[in-house]
């Protein structure tokens, strides 16, 4: 007996594993140690991409009117002209960036082999549970051990040298998980353990980043249920949750601290440790946006903020960062899609069928993450994930007016 494959199925299959072995090895495998591993990936997910290329006859002209492969293109080539001419600090790791700037085209490419939408959300979905899941079983297997929690334990330095890069991963995987378990009407079991899991970890971290992610995710899903029950059953959990996060040693340890030191240095409360990481962040803030008008228009090149300020550490906002290195030019480019994307979405929501309208919502959520995180993070020069709220969105933006095209085309 011969079993055949559908050829779609087979096509999505390889997709969902580039898609998972993308999230699954940012994660992981960003730390000097392990940079031939997230080689080795990359190569594989360009082969994935070429396969796909092939066997779903995606023509030359698609990947060159595609708009989302334009900007990032664009911006890459931006970022690769000031790192290489324009560089004012430090050094410049010319090859990552281009490498990172590759891999997002693969996975735009690979979005575009998708007819629909929601087969598109579908798949990120899955890619993100095998992301989460994979990771997870890494985590366990190689860095943690819950007999040595003690006051301040954050794990996640073994992954990528950066609790907080962790914790940002896990959020940019949890946010389609927890989308498409609030949605589903049968109960997706794998997909309820994989934000359980997702949270745990983000929590484990320690970063307020992951905390943020939470309470979005949690926004979310109140704009998604549709029930009057939710004004109930929400408030609770949240209240449920911070209790936990204040009063479960494990919790308290490794986030509930740097929440309580964070509203102290906004004035509220009284700080448990000396550490003053979001009044330093704050600080750095104001120091470049007043170094950001020494060049306004085009930037002061790559890595300005640290040489003019003559500062140790970057921005740590990718606002500033960005408006340092590439003035509002730079700005405008990096952040002009996102723009365009979640004015279509806020625009269309209410004109679209329901199903529609809760991808919309999630679109809109994943831009909203994206440039709330980037006000507390520099992404533009780090991993290629952190590109995926602004791409996913872009290309849904990108397939509802093709197919609203089409149909107007139809009509006529």
């Amino acid at each position: 007996m011969i079993i055949r494959i559908n050829k779609n199925k087979r096509k999505y299959a390889i997709i969902k594993a580039a898609f998972a072995l993308f999230l699954f090895s940012s994660t992981v495998f960003w730390e000097e140690n392990s940079l031939d591993l997230l080689l080795a990936s990359g190569i594989v997910i360009i082969a994935l991409t070429v396969i796909t290329i092939i066997n779903g006859k995606i023509y030359s002209n698609a990947i060159i009117n595609c708009r989302v492969i334009w900007w990032i293109v664009a911006n890459f080539i931006v970022f690769e002209i000031y790192g290489l001419i324009f560089l004012r600090a430090g050094s410049f790791n010319w090859d990552f960036v281009g490498f990172n700037g590759v891999l997002l085209v693969c996975i735009s490419i690979m979005c575009l082999s998708i007819p629909s939408t929601e087969e598109l959300v579908n798949i990120i979905a899955t890619s993100c549970k095998i992301g989460i899941f994979a990771t997870a079983i890494y985590i366990y297997a190689n860095t943690i051990n819950f007999s040595n929690i003690s006051f301040g334990t954050r794990f996640g330095d073994a992954l990528s040298g950066n609790v907080n890069t962790v914790a940002t991963c896990f959020a940019m995987m949890y946010l389609p998980v927890i989308y498409t378990v609030a949605i589903k009407k049968k109960r997706d079991i794998f997909g309820i353990i994989c934000c359980l899991v997702a949270l745990v970890c983000m929590l484990m971290t320690g970063s307020k980043k992951g905390m943020l992610v939470i309470l979005i995710s949690f926004i979310m899903i109140m704009f998604l249920y549709k029930k009057p029950l939710k004004y109930f059953i929400f408030p609770i959990i949240i209240i449920v949750g911070i209790y936990a996060v204040f009063n479960v040693p494990e919790l308290y340890n490794t986030v509930g601290y740097r929440i309580v030191d964070m509203l102290a240095s906004f004035g509220i409360g009284t700080a448990v440790t000396a550490a003053q990481s979001t009044s330093i962040r704050k600080d750095l803030i104001v120091m470049g946006l007043k170094s950001f008008w020494n060049s306004p228009i085009f930037g002061g090149g790559m890595n300005y903020f640290q040489f003019i300020n003559n500062a140790r550490y970057y921005s740590h906002n990718n606002f500033v960062e960005i408006l340092n290195g590439f003035g509002v030019i730079g700005l405008a480019l990096f952040y002009g899609i996102s723009l365009k994307s979640l004015r279509f979405f806020c625009g269309q929501r209410k004109r679209v069928y329901q199903d529609k309208e809760s991808i919309y919502i999630f679109c809109i959520t994943m831009i909203v993450m994206k440039l709330t995180l980037d006000m507390a993070m520099v992404s533009f020069s780090s991993l290629g994930i952190y590109y995926l709220p602004f791409l996913f969105p872009a290309m849904i933006m990108y397939k509802e007016r093709r197919l609203k095209q089409e149909r107007g085309k139809a009509s006529n």
